[in-house]
């Protein structure tokens, strides 16, 4: 626990200790305590450090002397411990007012009093509170850790941060989907209701400046932030929020919503190890599925380029991933026009397109997971396609499968005999079974950051279709 001057003037010498002024700042923290030796100490100093002063060093500056503790309120210090019989006798009346002015505690001892009376009981206890926290954080690192290589996952680990710190926690991804979350009863933020409900941030609240801004300020800082309410936007409650990061990339969010006040210390740790800990687990899951995602992929491609071999084989490899070729499917295509052109237009580097091309796929499959929870997809340079069951439905042309004026008319006639069946003519747009799904995939792109940064236009004559 943090120690303030107000409790170090119950230790050692300072116990003799006369407060002369800035009594209203006796609750800052002490974080190290340093000796006044020369006037450039001051420019030393880190914030929450105590100073301790014969005065020698500004006995003859008046100018220092009148604007030491200005000096000290800028750099954030503990306070000024003074001496001041020998090179000092007479405290300036502009260090006492600009203490009070600026709550900088002006501490006068007797002359008898030691530096090292002051100085070992302060840094005692000081070090020890540091030894209790490193000890606490190894433990809780350890824990995290542990879950993860146990295979456990985001729940465990989400649950695990949540009794910790006796709070309500969310994850999130980088679009903001609901990964894991922790509740703890009598949370009544609105926001994380919503959350809890659409199964992530709702769009509104995601969209808003304030939260953009928030959010870019907390992935750049590269470490937890303590966030106020957005009571206008539903979050009435504080919050705790760390990125987790693996190198520059950003995967997602880790919230802590409304965490008791004498946990703050506890909270602040804690999220950061648990970012990342998920972080480890989020890209172990990612190379996993990525590996998983390439073979559905080319059973897609195979089902509808018709080199799949034999029927009894397809079935073989769909059974392998779990997957029912049983009921007539629909294929959708997800396509971005001139995605070429735009890329040399725009001169993205190798990097850029290939994080540009996984926040598309991101963005389909999220949005086609929630409709339809088993779905193959097939992913490509500048499409994404997806196939989804749809009972009672029949296989159509790609035209007819939801999407709005594709560049081709693939149709799904080189697959299993299950998957097979007469093209209908085309309907209407909206009444052909997958508009729906289309329709919710161009929203999501629509409010994403790709449309933002060109990559992709929501509205049905634009590059995404």
């Amino acid at each position: 626990m943090a120690l303030t001057v107000r409790e170090a003037m119950a230790l050692g010498g300072l116990r003799r200790g006369e407060v002369l002024a800035g009594a209203s700042g006796l609750d800052r923290t002490i974080t190290w305590v340093k000796v006044l030796e020369s006037p450039e100490t001051i420019s030393w100093l880190a914030e929450g450090e105590l100073l301790l002063t014969v005065a020698f060093a500004i006995k003859d500056d008046q100018a220092a002397q009148k604007d030491l503790m200005r000096n000290l309120a800028a750099v954030g210090s503990a306070g000024l411990v003074i001496k001041p019989e020998r090179y000092l006798p007479k405290i300036p009346d502009d260090m006492i007012g600009q203490a009070d002015e600026f709550n900088i505690p002006l501490i006068r001892i007797p002359p008898d009093v030691s530096y090292l009376e002051i100085m070992n009981p302060i840094l005692e206890r000081i070090i020890n509170a540091q030894n209790t926290q490193l000890r606490r954080s190894i433990e809780i690192h350890r824990q995290f850790t542990h879950l993860a290589l146990d295979g456990q996952g985001l729940d465990a680990i989400v649950k695990t941060l949540g009794e910790l710190v006796e709070s309500s926690i969310s994850l999130e991804d980088v679009s903001f989907r609901l990964l894991a979350s922790h509740v703890v009863p009598g949370v009544t933020d609105k926001h994380r209701q919503q959350t809890l409900a659409h199964h992530g941030t709702p769009l509104k609240v995601r969209q808003a400046a304030a939260i953009k801004s928030m959010l870019q300020d907390v992935v750049r800082g590269r470490v937890p932030h303590k966030v106020p309410p957005f009571p206008e936007l539903g979050l009435t409650a504080p919050r705790i929020i760390a990125p987790v990061l693996a190198g520059r990339e950003n995967l997602g969010y880790l919230s802590i919503i409304d965490h008791p006040q004498h946990l703050e210390e506890l909270a602040m740790m804690a999220i950061e190890h648990a970012a990342t800990v998920i972080a480890l687990e989020m890209i172990k899951q990612r190379e996993v599925a990525e590996a998983e995602d390439r073979v559905r992929g080319e059973l897609v491609d195979d089902l509808l380029n018709g080199t799949y071999g034999d029927e009894a084989n397809v079935q073989r490899r769909a059974r392998h991933l779990h997957y029912d070729l049983s009921v007539p499917h629909l294929v959708l295509v997800v396509d971005v026009d001139h995605f070429g052109r735009f890329i040399r237009e725009h001169q993205y580097d190798e990097g850029r397109v290939i994080i540009l091309k996984q926040k598309l796929l991101q963005l389909v499959v999220g949005v086609t997971r929630r409709q339809y929870p088993r779905h193959l997809v097939a992913a490509h340079s500048d499409s994404v396609i997806v196939l989804v069951p749809q009972e009672g439905a029949v296989a159509r042309n790609v035209s007819n499968a939801g999407m709005a004026r594709p560049t081709s008319q693939t149709q799904v006639s080189h697959v299993p005999r299950d998957l097979r069946g007469a093209t209908p003519p085309p309907p209407a747009w909206g009444d052909a079974p997958g508009d729906a799904l289309a329709q919710q995939i161009r929203e999501t792109v629509a409010g994403s950051e790709l449309v933002s940064r060109g990559a992709a236009c929501p509205g049905p004559d634009g590059p995404l279709r």
